[in-house]
């Protein structure tokens, strides 16, 4: 459990280097959120704030780089993204959460993996 919240705490450490001051402090609050649902739902907490903590990774950059990053990458978009850019930036947060993910901990890190209510359902 200890390795589990340092680990947590790199991630928090990580996103608010990278995230504006606003964003940061906003997907720490979704984190807390996210944390509290799972403890009320029986959902696995470590999971539940890592999704809080990364769910909006993606939106450090504009619209019109996010695409370009979509493209670089083979992120595919339906027509309906590309009509609407703004939610594009959920897609490019997925694949970012990810690589992110395993360039900070050398793999990909699912907290409690083991525990009988592991996974967000």
């Amino acid at each position: 459990m200890e390795n589990q919240c340092s680990q947590i705490m790199m991630f928090r450490s990580k996103l608010k280097s990278k995230l504006d001051p606003m964003r940061y402090e906003h997907s720490l609050s979704v984190s807390f959120t996210c944390l509290n649902l799972a403890m009320c739902h029986g959902y696995d907490m470590d999971r539940a704030e890592l999704a809080g903590l990364m769910h909006d990774c993606g939106k450090r950059y504009p619209d019109e780089v996010i695409l370009k990053k979509c493209n670089k990458h083979g992120i595919e978009l339906s027509e309906s993204e590309l009509e609407t850019l703004p939610v594009i930036h959920a897609k490019y947060g997925a694949w970012l959460a990810e690589k992110s993910i395993i360039l900070w901990t050398g793999r990909f890190w699912m907290p409690s993996a083991a525990t009988p209510q592991a996974g967000l359902r």
